[in-house]
């Protein structure tokens, strides 16, 4: 052993120069740096923990690319400084927790194992973790401007306090989770499942938010619950399922690529967006979005914007300015007379329950004499 967990061994690597410190012993190192940075080569304990902290940085000065940190157990704290630095991580091997805490940034990397980590933290920096062969699971990680985790299988976080939040999963199938997270100014979430129990917002400016896949384009299932006082924009959301649930009047969707269906709320309305049921929902607007790009504002005053397809809303809203924009139910109660018509090309149906078992179904579609959407027919409503 080399000092002891009550007792470290103190030293001044950087009294002269800038010195580089290895170390190894089997049963656990406990080292102090008393002043400036501490230059770590490897410090190796393969039965035992390590605790190293410096008055300064904590730095990678490995010329091999190997790992600096191979431990049971390990603790990092830079008083005054950071954790590794731009271009060059704290490289670590740790069979159980790895703990950090810094004044400036937290630049690491769990090179063979999942990260595990009860807390992540910097003061005044930012944070940037590298799980390239597992998965981050963190009770604790705080940056005070950025932070960054990339892992291969899953990310599962407990509290999460942060400027700008920038996650990658990129393993097919791999999992987001979030317990609850506060965030000033952005998400960046790629995974194939994305979940925020509770994402509050704390910044002056609407929060921005860009979601997706991270094995591929579109995310299979995004749910995120999240809070706010002056709106939540997401510049980017692909998802086969979403379930966006807002406390934010104003909420908008400035590109929304869906697959299947998306439930989404804001604090004062529901809107249904679905292109597999093909039937009304209860709802205060549904709209059909196919699978082109659409987008969707959503105000606190019941006024919403958008260029899908609308298939009904509620008399007291108004869609695109107006309150008698033409939906797919409205047009009937516009025509009364509206009565099957031949449609060819493409055609999509729509079951409308009116009450006493009675079913109404509404056909979109195209007549012409092309026969397909997007040339010469014409986009016609039929009732069936």
């Amino acid at each position: 052993m080399i000092g002891h967990p009550d007792k470290h061994l103190v030293i001044d690597s950087s009294n002269a120069a800038a010195g580089v410190v290895n170390a190894a012993a089997p049963n656990g190192i406990y080292i102090t740096e008393f002043s400036g940075d501490l230059h770590i080569d490897r410090v190796q304990s393969i039965l035992g923990d390590v605790n190293i902290s410096a008055d300064g940085s904590i730095l990678n000065r490995n010329a091999n690319d190997e790992a600096n940190l191979i431990g049971t157990n390990v603790v990092l704290t830079a008083v005054h400084g950071g954790i590794g630095e731009a271009g060059k991580r704290i490289v670590g091997t740790v069979n159980e927790k790895w703990n950090a805490q810094a004044y400036g940034d937290v630049i690491m990397e769990e090179r063979n194992h999942d990260f595990s980590s009860d807390y992540v933290i910097s003061e005044q920096g930012s944070v940037d973790l590298l799980i390239p062969n597992g998965r981050a699971d963190i009770e604790l990680v705080s940056a005070h401007q950025k932070l960054t985790i990339q892992a291969l299988n899953g990310i599962s976080l407990g509290q999460v306090n942060a400027g700008q939040l920038d996650f990658k999963v990129t393993e097919s199938g791999g999992e987001l989770y979030i317990r609850q997270a506060s965030v000033s100014d952005s998400v960046t979430v790629g995974a194939d499942y994305i979940q925020f129990d509770s994402l509050i917002h704390t910044g002056e400016s609407p929060l921005l938010i860009s979601t997706g896949g991270g094995s591929k384009d579109m995310a299979d299932e995004v749910i995120i619950h999240a809070q706010s006082d002056v709106g939540i924009h997401f510049t980017h959301l692909a998802a086969d399922v979403a379930q966006i649930d807002a406390q934010a009047d104003e909420l908008h969707f400035l590109e929304f690529i869906l697959g299947s269906r998306a439930d989404i709320n804001n604090s004062r309305y529901t809107v249904v967006a679905d292109n597999v049921q093909k039937r009304l929902f209860e709802c205060n607007a549904q709209l059909y979005p196919q699978h082109d790009p659409f987008f969707l504002y959503m105000f606190g005053d019941q006024r919403m914007l958008t260029n899908a397809y609308i298939v009904n809303y509620d008399n007291n809203f108004i869609l695109n300015e107006f309150s008698t924009e033409n939906s797919i139910v409205r047009w009937d109660q516009k025509r009364p007379g509206l009565q099957s018509m031949p449609i060819t090309g493409s055609v999509v149906r729509f079951n409308y329950d009116t009450g006493a078992g009675n079913n109404v179904v509404y056909s979109l579609g195209v007549v012409g004499s092309q026969g397909a959407e997007g040339e010469d027919g014409q986009i016609i409503i039929s009732k069936d």
